[in-house]
């Protein structure tokens, strides 16, 4: 056997042990992986993934990349990548783009809320050999399917035997989005309990969330009649203004992944009843709700699925 050949057979033997050692160790230094949010604002999302282990891994790895795209946009990158093969942790940041990510979720909306992530890492072994790892997710929640909101009549202030609408529900649709306005088509379902028809002039709202103004809706008819008794859908169009979205995500993330979000409904009637006849402009209620995310919790249960108990 010439020199050459010893060579590559003693790098074969020290690369078989390091290969039985790699694998040895990882299935039994006991890994343990979690993750948490890092830096939040307006612009970006930090999520931070930390991991160690009980004996290093002497794995020459680090990685080139880590690309997460939503909907063939490229939401998140990687921002950094701290290990040794000598040591016994891991640290990776992840930076999400908030204005692309608020960009794949409404193609995600106009695709009718189906959809696919697909995560993408290069790892790069010894410093000179690449690979590329794709994974593709199907997303399939119907978030805009889950919107119901509702609200009690009560009655107007000043005309004791009239009530306004109650709001029986609520439906949302997406239509489109240009210079940073978000459209969607939102069908309110109105009830009337009075005894007398409720002629609207018009009809609009405000949606604000953590203290925020992010969209407005108008009634897209010029005149509605309620029926006494009866009940009507009343179409109209909301615009959102997606700036403010990425303002009230980094507020969500900040407080916890919770968010109180409010919808104002005012109403101006003409009432024309028992002789009595006016215009009157009504703010029918304010429909508050919190709102609750587990998204760091889904992340470190996807991640316990690594953890050796």
């Amino acid at each position: 056997m010439g020199a050459i050949g010893k060579v590559f057979g003693i790098f074969s033997i020290l690369l078989l042990l390091w290969g039985s050692y790699v694998a040895y160790a990882v299935l039994t230094s006991n890994p343990s992986f979690s993750a948490e949010w890092g830096r939040v604002d307006p612009q970006e999302t930090e999520i931070l993934i930390s991991g160690s282990y009980s004996r290093p891994l002497l794995v020459p790895v680090t990685l080139r990349d880590v690309e997460i795209s939503f909907m063939g946009k490229e939401v998140a990158r990687l921002g950094k990548f701290t290990y040794t093969p000598t040591g016994k942790n891991l640290d990776v940041g992840l930076i999400v783009n908030n204005t692309r990510l608020v960009d794949a979720f409404l193609s995600y909306f106009a695709a009718g809320e189906k959809g696919s992530m697909k995560i993408t890492v290069v790892p790069k072994l010894f410093g000179l050999f690449s690979l590329k790892l794709n994974v593709t997710v199907p997303v399939r929640q119907k978030i805009l399917e889950e919107v119901h909101l509702q609200a009690e009549s009560q009655p107007i202030a000043g005309v004791p035997f009239l009530k306004t609408p109650a709001l029986l529900d609520t439906k949302v649709s997406y239509i489109g989005s240009s210079k940073g306005v978000a459209r969607f088509r939102t069908e309110l379902v109105l009830h009337n309990p009075n005894q007398y028809p409720l002629p609207v002039l018009r009809l609009a709202y405000v949606l604000r969330a953590n203290g925020l103004d992010v969209g407005r809706g108008e009634m897209d008819k010029g005149l509605l009649v309620i029926p006494a008794g009866g009940t009507v859908r009343v179409p109209l169009t909301t615009e959102v203004n997606t700036s403010a979205l990425r303002e009230a995500w980094a507020k969500h993330v900040n407080n916890g992944e919770e968010s109180v979000v409010q919808a104002e409904l005012y109403l101006r009637l003409r009432i024309e009843v028992q002789g009595f006849s006016t215009v009157k402009d009504v703010k029918v209620t304010t429909i508050s709700k919190t709102v609750k995310t587990n998204i760091m919790a889904s992340i470190n249960e996807a991640l316990s699925s690594i953890n050796n108990p």
